[in-house]
């Protein structure tokens, strides 16, 4: 088989985007009787230091035979299916936590049914193995790229502008991440993704690569880590508004009782355990601010909240439809939402 059996068509680093690989078809158009033709791809995909790797297997038909019929295959779900295994955690203290770097190898080969019988070719394996992290670009960042991309940061928030409270963590991926799409398309393994947690009662206003500012007046203030577009865990800071919800579902029904001339049936109301749910604004922030909470913390999957001095965890609940900022008014922009805890009581 040709050297060109697998290539790497498109993609990035991040699992959670499409990587294509394209892989050249057998050319069977000399051969008669034959009822199908596709092609399979194996994708094994591990984890750094680990022994074992899950395979995948994909498949695509050859619809039309030709010597040069290269069969286009998105092996993102299968990056993604072995992610779901992975745990997040919030930090509880100052230190740093890796993320795992994820291992694929390629396999491909064609299947056939000629005269009633089912063969295979020969398997190519593809002898460079690729990697990846995790996390997604968006969709206008991949609109704007070219056929590959890049990682030079693993976070979306703004360099400047950000208020943080003088007590407590300050959570931060690692500031200049670099893996480029040229190590990416040739194979190198890339340094693991980090995320660091820091005093900020001991800190200055410059952290990592960003500039905060301090706040001393704490109160209403409420901590939050959460999991990033990138993939990576970092901090956020929002205010409580003056106002909760203790959502209630009650079920009344019957309760028979045997006959008697003195009894009769009774009700009984069954209720719902408590989720509190916390109002919650990011106060008054900029328009590429205002942009960062709509666009990447309010999408989050998983998130934990400072309270009651434990890092529980919440749901980030948006509105329908958030507003954005009102050009024409004079008041400062802020982005509100919910937050419900994930847990029953208080």
């Amino acid at each position: 088989m040709p050297s060109a059996k697998i290539a790497l068509s498109s993609g990035s680093p991040f699992l959670g985007s499409p990587v294509v690989f394209q892989v050249l078809a057998e050319n069977l158009s000399g051969q008669s009787n034959i009822a199908f033709h596709r092609v399979i791809l194996e994708v094994k995909v591990g984890v750094v230091g680990e022994s074992t790797m899950e395979a995948y297997k994909l498949s695509i038909p050859v619809k039309a035979e030709s010597a040069s019929n290269n069969l286009l295959f998105d092996i993102s779900a299968a990056l993604q299916a072995k992610d779901e295994d992975y745990e997040y955690n919030p930090h509880t203290g100052a230190g740093t936590i890796t993320y795992p770097i994820y291992k694929v190898q390629l396999k491909a080969w064609d299947e056939y049914m000629k005269d009633g019988q089912l063969r295979t070719t020969t398997a190519y394996s593809l002898g460079t193995d690729y990697y990846f992290i995790q996390g997604a670009f968006t969709d206008r960042e991949r609109m704007a790229s070219n056929a590959s991309r890049g990682v030079n940061t693993l976070t979306r928030k703004p360099l400047t502008g950000e208020v943080v409270p003088s007590d407590g963590l300050y959570v931060y991926p690692t500031p200049n991440y670099s893996y480029t799409d040229s190590n990416f398309f040739s194979g190198n393994q890339p340094s693991a993704p980090t995320s660091i947690a820091v005093s900020i009662a001991s800190l200055s206003s410059t952290i990592g690569d960003r500039v905060v500012y301090k706040d001393s007046n704490t109160e209403g203030c409420y901590a939050f880590q959460f999991v990033n577009g990138y993939g990576v865990v970092e901090s956020a800071f929002a205010y409580c508004l003056p106002e909760e919800e203790i959502p209630k579902e009650v079920s009344e029904y019957d309760v028979t009782v045997p006959t008697a001339f003195n009894q009769i049936d009774r009700h009984v109301t069954r209720k719902t355990a408590s989720r509190h749910q916390l109002k919650m604004s990011s106060g008054p922030v900029t328009l590429e601010w205002q942009e960062w909470w709509q666009e990447e913390f309010l999408n989050t999957m998983q998130a934990w909240m400072f309270y009651k001095n434990a890092w529980v965890p919440v749901s980030i609940v948006p509105d329908d439809t958030t507003k954005g900022i009102d050009l024409s008014a004079d008041d400062l922009p802020s982005v509100a939402f919910t937050v419900k805890m994930d847990f029953d009581g208080v």
